[in-house]
């Protein structure tokens, strides 16, 4: 079998898709599956190579501007090739491109499968609502009725998907993590000494884009309520700006007067992402929408412990009490973090739960598994 794996953008930047798509084409593929990768590239266009013994990725050049994302020359060598393969598999909606190239594989009676990754859900898609609205009346719910399956993250995004009135065959494929070896004492010291007022007192870690969808406002006003009975406690935001939403915090941050006690260290990867984790006394998402957030599981993998909203859907780490729930209103916010820093010994042993549950659930490994095996199925035999 031959599959076709489609992401409109292969930069972290972007978030979470970037970080998905590549573990599961290495780790789906196989002697009797081989998958095919195309993406774009802000710089020059790479030609085919290597992601594992049978997968291979090629990037496109685009032109973007904001989230619009757009590569003739890719969409040109879709609608050469695309008749090679037995299944193509796009990630992301909501992308003229990505509509494009299903449409052509629609005309070409080549199935495909369609992720949403999170953007059915009705925080984003209320999200620059009216537009949405009239990009899926006129275009993306005949791509998703064409669709010969849709693969969503977990039972609520399925409920998403149906609500939109989409009856097409669903398939629940989580996202995953990899077994992180920790880095070195002197290494994770390295990153902690370019913030020295991060020496001293608690560490709150925010890993992900610093969007409006992610709830850091509630979470900075929650900050302020914290530094009243722990003045020492800072807040570390870490990931990409987007829609200018960083100045809107700051600004918000100097008017409640927590600016001195936020350090915003930009996107990290890599040791210096492994270093935040390894050193923060807990990581926070308050977010109003996700899709299965890579955020959380790198931090519940890290062993550190975790608290995020219900929109977050990890109902299940929550009921085993792996993590704590929180809600976006900043006092009970600042009443949760503030029990977890002040409770050592409850917050490791559900940091300790929280860890087993991600290795038990979510490794890659097994994750492309289950979407080899989920390719493989006949018609029919996922409902």
């Amino acid at each position: 079998m031959k599959v076709l794996m489609v992401s409109p953008y292969r930069d972290l930047v972007f978030g979470g898709v970037s970080q998905v798509v590549p573990p599961l084409v290495k780790e789906a593929s196989s002697i009797d599956l081989q998958i095919d990768w195309i993406t774009t590239t802000g710089g020059k266009e790479v030609d085919w190579h290597s992601v594992s013994a049978f997968s291979h990725q090629k990037f496109f050049s685009r032109v973007s501007r904001h989230d619009f994302i757009w590569s003739t020359s890719l969409v040109y060598w879709f609608k050469l090739n695309v008749w090679q393969y037995d299944l193509v598999h796009f990630h992301t909606i909501f992308s003229p491109m990505m509509s494009r190239l299903a449409m052509i594989a629609y005309q070409r009676s080549i199935p495909y499968w369609v992720t949403p990754h999170g953007m059915l859900d009705l925080w984003a898609f209320q999200h620059r609502g009216m537009k949405k609205k009239l990009y899926w009346s006129l275009f993306e719910r005949s791509v998703f009725k064409r669709a010969a399956r849709i693969q969503v993250l977990h039972e609520g995004e399925s409920a998403a998907v149906r609500r939109r009135g989409i009856q097409r065959p669903i398939v629940i494929i989580p996202n995953g993590v990899y077994r992180q070896e920790k880095i070195s004492s002197e290494k994770e010291a390295l990153f902690w000494d370019r913030y020295p007022r991060l020496r001293e007192g608690k560490r709150i870690l925010f890993l992900g884009r610093i969007h409006p969808k992610k709830g850091i406002d509630a979470l900075i006003r929650a900050l302020a309520e914290i530094l009243k009975l722990r003045p020492q406690t800072t807040l570390i935001i870490a990931g990409p700006n987007e829609q200018k939403t960083q100045e809107v915090l700051q600004k918000l941050a100097v008017e409640i007067g927590v600016s001195d006690r936020i350090e915003w260290v930009g996107l990290l990867s890599g040791e210096e992402k492994q270093a935040a984790l390894q050193g923060a006394d807990c990581f926070v998402l308050p977010s109003h929408s996700e899709g299965l957030s890579q955020a959380i599981l790198e931090a519940m993998a890290a062993g550190i412990p975790c608290a995020f909203t219900s929109e977050c859907a990890f109902d299940e780490v929550v009921a085993r009490e792996g993590a704590w729930r929180i809600e976006r209103d900043p006092v009970n916010m600042a009443q949760t973090l503030l029990s977890i820093l002040e409770d050592s010994e409850e917050s490791q042993r559900r940091a300790k739960i929280g860890q087993k549950y991600v290795f038990e659930k979510h490794l890659w490994s097994e994750i492309g598994v289950k979407l080899r095996e989920a390719y493989q199925q006949k018609e029919g035999e996922i409902s």
